[in-house]
């Protein structure tokens, strides 16, 4: 009778060492689990403006453990030098007209709680986030509640996966949820800075992110970002219309709005470069024909194919065997879908900045601008130059595979609004824009985005509140009683 209680005893001991064990190794699979950026998944989130759709890419592809905390970095791999690597990150928070305020620098896990960094090399900010909250439970940011309200299931991509539902309280966030799934992070939520602080006190609530779409080990689901070759793909026959801006800061040099017609006579495609060959027809400002000639460019996939496919609003270098290398960032992605094709647009910046690899010094060149644009349908569609003045090209419509998009037809007596009597400032701009055009007869402005949206139209004031726009490139074109046109690139900020 005793041998069998001692030997029930064990049973009943081993029975409760399982379930110790069971429990201890279920928490160990959930810590691993409900990351709301899931190591390594490039994570493609989107933002529906009115007539767009603006794409935000996050890659969490570094951790580093710090005792008994550990940092979570996006976008921290680099072909650089650590020290180089350093230095350009730390150049990049400079660059504030550049940077998207609602992107996630890193996030530092403590205990249960992950903590938003926005910027590279600052203090932690305010956002706490809980990814193992259980049902009900709550925790408080700057008098904001958010509370695990569900636990459920959710199809995402054609697959059950389990989800977390977070709901928030408090002034002006009663309707903002989070959502997170178990194996794929975030499928929705609010960028982290509406919650800080100041934020709150000039409270408007930015877009949500929504996934969309993913790639990790060779696997892709979703919206992915498209590649060199899914922007450079012209065949002989195809016709580009451009119209061509100038507009010097020397007022002794006149300005004018011209066009171009590019007819490709030849293409070459290949897996790391593009080949035109095109016949161009130049127009004047009126319309009438000026002169014709042949030209040829290249693009190449370890230029233009390595900026095109960099994370949004985070920077780059552009050569990686060069001692000194441009670094660019990735103003923004948007797509439309028309007829049921997805079109990706994309903008890109050169802001005068250069690193050199052989010494890590980042480098600021005087007045130097730059900002290009491309689309999957047409390849290249906008370039400008903003160094002593602007100089631009715009593709206003394009014949491809013979079918016609935008303006085909060279538009007729365009005139060009010029003269330093014209001041916009400040640029960039958070919400005011203030238009000193002292005495001139303006008729409206018009403010367009990368994509050619129309955002934004009204009699000329003053000042213009622009806080309804999200953050980015746009275009502000003014125009006068007579007609007379002037565009100029501003950031949002």
């Amino acid at each position: 009778m005793e041998f069998r209680i001692k030997i029930r005893k064990m049973l009943i001991m081993r029975q409760n060492f399982l379930s110790v064990l069971f429990l201890i190794t279920s928490q160990l699979a959930f810590s691993q689990s409900w990351n709301p950026f899931p190591k390594n998944q490039n994570s493609y989130f989107k933002q529906q403006n009115e007539t767009s759709i603006k794409v935000e890419s996050f890659l969490m592809d570094s951790t580093k453990s710090i005792g008994n905390l550990q940092l979570l970095y996006f976008n921290a791999k680099s072909e650089l030098e650590d020290v180089c690597n350093f230095n350009l990150r730390q150049t990049a928070n400079k660059m504030y007209w550049a940077k998207n305020s609602n992107k996630i620098d890193s996030l530092l896990m403590t205990g249960d709680s992950l903590l938003f960094i926005s910027s590279f090399d600052s203090k932690l900010d305010t956002f706490i986030f809980k990814p193992f909250c259980k049902l009900n439970e709550s925790w408080v940011i700057n008098g904001i509640t958010i509370r695990c309200t569900e636990v459920g299931m959710m199809d995402i991509f054609g697959e059950p996966d389990s989800i977390k539902t977070f709901k928030c309280s408090g002034t002006g966030f009663d309707s903002v949820e989070f959502i997170l799934s178990k194996s794929y992070g975030f499928t929705k939520f609010l960028p982290f800075s509406a919650f800080h602080y100041y934020s709150i006190l000039y409270y408007q609530q930015p877009q949500y992110f929504e996934l969309i779409g993913y790639s990790k080990n060779s696997i892709s689901k979703g919206y992915v970002q498209p590649d060199f070759n899914d922007y450079f793909h012209l065949n002989a026959g195809d016709i580009l219309y451009w119209c061509d801006y100038s507009d010097p800061w020397d007022i002794q040099q006149r300005g004018y709005t011209k066009y171009h017609i590019d007819t490709i006579k030849y293409s070459y495609l290949s897996s790391d470069s593009v080949f035109y060959q095109f016949r161009q027809t130049n127009f004047d400002e009126k319309g009438v024909f000026e002169f014709t000639n042949n030209y040829s460019k290249f693009h190449l996939r370890k230029n233009e194919g390595k900026i095109v496919s960099n994370q949004t609003s985070w920077v780059g270098t552009k050569f990686s065997t060069d001692p000194i290398s441009d670094i660019f960032f990735l103003g923004s992605l948007e797509l439309k879908i028309e007829n049921e094709d997805t079109i990706t647009f994309v903008n890109y910046g050169f802001d005068g900045f250069s690193l050199d690899i052989s010494t890590c010094d980042v480098r600021m060149g005087f007045d130097m601008s730059l900002s290009v644009g491309f689309s999957t349908r047409a390849g290249q569609i906008f370039q400008g130059s903003y160094s002593w003045g602007e100089y631009s090209s715009t593709l206003i419509g394009s014949i491809i595979n013979g079918v016609k998009h935008g303006i085909t037809d060279i538009p007729t007596g365009i005139n060009t609004l010029h003269g330093p009597e014209l001041k916009i400032y400040p640029n960039p701009v958070k919400k005011y824009l203030t238009i000193d055009y002292q005495g001139r007869s303006i008729e409206r402005i018009e403010i367009y985005d990368i994509v050619g949206n129309l955002m934004l139209t009204e009699k000329l004031k003053e000042q213009i509140d622009l806080s309804a726009l999200t953050p980015g490139v746009y275009f502000l074109k003014i125009l006068d009683a007579s007609k007379a046109i002037r565009q100029i690139k501003i950031m949002k900020q």
